[in-house]
């Protein structure tokens, strides 16, 4: 390809995932109704009613718990620390973002290249998971992460100068980035999506969030309201990702037992994927 090729074709990719993006924020703004006509809008007035419902629940637990856990935290034994210290640096969300993303400009390049309608559908079709599967990551860290900056809350190691309601608004002191917890909205946010993705592991899945987000308490990092906050927000954001992922017709379906299962044929997607990127493979070698 010359230079000129090769800028008309990520031209081309870049226009292709600004569509696809294009495509989210709409049914995010609109949320156009499902073909279930007795399923509730959601809606802004959704957003308030669990934010400000949030808001309670965090200041209720702050009150009664921040202090208490965040001192009992301190005594535990140095080992015990630094072994949550290891698992916590799985909740960071900079690797499963850069990964996902170059996934999916693999992924539009892929859609735009190909003449074969049957590989550009099983591309299509991966191309709705890994972009859940970004959204729900990147999105939710996002949000928390200008959160937390706005809120500015101290870290529990300066709970002994300033205590557990301390602020600093609009900081840019990491140390004053406490809530809401951004590792622990990775961490739900990562096994909410195996959750859905995988419902028969949903049990192990749970485990593996809870067990992110209790790290970043026990390290010393964050209050436990933080966590709580910063899980329950992942929750509820990958869970209206997923009625706007079934209403463009994304990924999931919706069923009238008020299931959403994966749309058929991710197997055969997935086969499809492989086995062209093996034969594309074997010709460079």
């Amino acid at each position: 390809m010359t230079g000129k090729q090769v800028l008309r074709f990520a031209g081309a990719v870049h226009k292709r995932l600004w569509a696809d993006l294009g495509l989210l924020i709409g049914g995010a703004v609109r949320y156009p109704p499902l073909h279930l006509s007795e399923r509730p809008r959601f809606g802004w007035l959704g957003w308030l009613n669990w934010g400000l419902g949030l808001l309670t629940v965090w200041f209720v637990i702050a009150s009664l718990f921040d202090e208490s856990i965040a001192l009992l935290a301190r005594e535990l034994p140095h080992e015990t620390r630094q072994a949550f210290r290891a698992i916590t640096d799985f909740a960071k969300s900079g690797t499963y973002i850069t990964v996902l993303a170059l996934v999916l400009i693999a992924l539009a390049a892929v859609r735009i290249r190909t003449d074969d309608t049957q590989l550009r559908k099983a591309a299509n079709q991966i191309n709705a998971l890994i972009a859940y599967c970004f959204v729900c990551i990147a999105g939710s860290g996002l949000i928390v992460t200008l959160l937390k900056r706005l809120i500015g809350r101290a870290r529990p190691k300066h709970l002994d100068e300033y205590g557990v309601f301390s602020f600093d608004p609009i900081a840019v002191d990491a140390s004053f980035a406490s809530f809401p917890s951004g590792h622990a909205t990775t961490g739900v946010a990562l096994a909410v999506v195996v959750a859905y993705l995988l419902p028969r592991v949903w049990f192990a899945a749970a485990c593996m969030g809870v067990t992110l987000a209790i790290s970043r308490v026990v390290i010393g990092a964050h209050y436990p309201s933080d966590v709580l906050f910063g899980g329950v927000f992942a929750l509820v954001f990958c869970t209206q990702m997923r009625s706007i992922f079934t209403q463009r017709g994304w990924l999931f379906t919706a069923e009238t037992d008020g299931t959403f299962p994966i749309k058929k044929g991710l197997r055969e997607s997935w086969i499809i994927i492989l086995t062209w990127l093996a034969g594309c493979f074997r010709r460079l070698i």
